[in-house]
C-alpha cells in the first residue's frame, strides 16, 4: 500500500496507534482507505474512476479479433467433447477435429448438423464468433458515445437495434456467402490463430494514439478558460458519461448553474471550475445500479424461458434420447446461472447504493 501525505495526517490524528502497527489498524480495511480517498478526489472534482469513456476504434477491434480467437478455441473444444460423448461418435474420426480439410456438400440444415457429432459444422458459422465480438464492441462504444453527446434512451434504442441489426446482416451475409457447405472442426484452430495474428497485427500497424476530436475534448474538459456555451455543452457530457445521473437531472444541473452564474455575473467557468471538477464533484447514485439491474433483468427473463422450453421438453419426451444435445444444453444451463448470478449481485449491489444514504443527489459540501 503506498504511503501518502493523507495517510499520514490520518495516522496522526490518532497518537494512540502505534505507527509501526500493520497498515490495517493504521488506516482500516482496503475498502475503507479506498473509498476515503475516492471520496477526497471526488471532493476536488477529480474523476476516480475513468473507466466509462468510449473505447477508441483502435482498442474496439483489437478486442474484438483478441475475444474470437479465445472464442473459437472454447468452441473447437466444445465440438469435440460432443463429438467424443455422442452416440454417434463411430463417424467421429480425430482428422476431422485436427486437419482442416476442403468443405462437403451438406444436404441437411445448418442448426441440425452444428451438434450431430460427426465432427462437421456448417461453414456459414465459422465466421460467426468474430462478429458477434465485432457487433457488440462496436455497439458498446456507439452507445457510449451517444450517452456521452446526446442522451441515454437514445443510446439504448440505438444500442438494440444496432444488436439486432447487426445479427441480421451477419447471418443474411454468412448464408448468402458459405451456403450449405460444411466443414471440419478443425477449421475452429486455424480461425483461432488467424484472429489473434490479426489482432496482434493491428496493434502493431494501427498507432495508440488519441485522436485529434478526443484530444480537443479532454483539453476543453479540464480548461478554466471557455465560454458558457461551451461549458454547458461538456459538463452535459461529462454527466451524461457517468451513467448515474438522468437526461432530466442533467438538464437540471446545467439550468441551475446557468441562472446562478446570471445572478452573480461571473462565468460557469470562473463560478463552478473546469467542466470536469464541477461534474465529477457529485455524488454517486443509485441510477447506475438500478439501470444494471434492468438490464440484467431484461437478460434473465428471455434465457429463464429458453431453459424453462427446453427442461419441458425433457420431461414430456420431446426430444428422443439420441436427439438431446447434452454439451450444447449443459453450456447454456452455465450462461444461465451466470445471469441470474449477475441479476442477484446487480440487486444487491442496487440494495446497497438505493439505502446506504448515498440518496442525496447535488455536489458536496466542503
Amino acid at each position: 500500500m503506498m504511503w501518502h501525505r493523507d495517510d499520514e495526517d490520518h495516522a496522526a490524528d490518532h497518537d494512540s496507534v502505534d505507527r509501526n502497527a500493520p497498515a490495517n489498524q493504521l488506516f482500516g480495511t482496503p475498502r475503507q482507505w479506498a473509498a476515503r480517498h475516492a471520496n477526497d478526489w471526488r471532493e476536488d472534482g477529480i474523476d476516480a474512476f475513468d473507466d466509462r469513456r468510449p473505447q477508441s476504434w483502435r482498442s474496439v477491434v483489437i478486442d474484438a479479433f483478441n475475444a474470437a480467437a479465445c472464442a473459437y478455441v472454447a468452441l473447437w473444444a466444445l465440438l469435440l467433447v460432443n463429438a467424443l460423448v455422442s452416440a454417434s461418435q463411430s463417424t467421429m474420426s480425430w482428422t476431422k477435429a485436427l486437419i482442416p480439410s476442403a468443405p462437403v456438400a451438406s444436404s441437411t440444415s445448418g442448426f441440425q448438423h452444428v451438434w450431430t457429432a460427426d465432427g462437421m459444422l456448417p461453414l456459414r458459422s465459422v465466421p460467426w464468433p468474430l462478429l458477434c465480438m465485432l457487433i457488440v464492441s462496436i455497439t458498446n462504444t456507439v452507445v457510449k458515445r451517444i450517452v456521452r453527446n446526446v442522451s441515454y434512451v437514445l443510446a439504448v434504442l440505438i444500442g438494440g437495434v444496432m444488436t439486432i441489426g447487426g445479427a441480421i446482416a451477419a447471418a443474411m451475409l454468412t448464408e448468402r456467402l458459405a451456403g450449405a457447405w460444411l466443414v471440419p472442426i478443425a477449421w475452429m484452430l486455424p480461425a483461432a490463430a488467424v484472429c489473434a495474428l490479426a489482432g496482434r497485427g493491428i496493434a502493431m500497424l494501427w498507432p495508440d494514439r488519441i485522436s485529434k476530436a478526443d484530444y480537443e475534448r479532454e483539453l476543453v474538459a479540464h480548461s478554466p478558460l471557455v465560454d458558457d456555451a461551451t461549458w454547458l455543452r461538456e459538463t452535459g457530457s461529462l454527466l451524461r458519461e457517468r451513467g448515474d445521473i438522468t437526461d432530466r437531472q442533467v438538464a437540471r444541473i446545467l439550468d441551475d448553474a446557468l441562472a446562478h452564474a446570471r445572478q452573480t455575473g461571473a462565468d460557469l467557468a470562473a463560478e463552478f471550475g473546469t467542466p470536469a471538477e464541477y461534474a465529477h464533484r457529485f455524488r454517486i447514485t443509485s441510477i447506475g445500479a438500478r439501470r444494471e439491474l434492468i438490464t440484467a433483468i431484461v437478460t434473465v427473463i428471455p434465457m429463464t424461458a429458453i431453459v424453462v422450453a427446453a427442461c419441458w421438453g425433457l420431461i414430456s419426451g420431446g426430444w428422443s434420447d439420441a436427439d438431446v444435445p447434452v454439451i450444447p444444453l449443459m453450456l447454456f444451463a452455465i450462461v444461465w446461472l451466470c445471469t441470474v448470478a449477475n441479476l442477484v449481485s446487480a440487486a444487491r449491489a442496487y440494495w446497497l447504493r438505493r439505502f446506504s444514504g448515498s440518496r442525496f443527489f447535488g455536489p458536496r459540501r466542503s
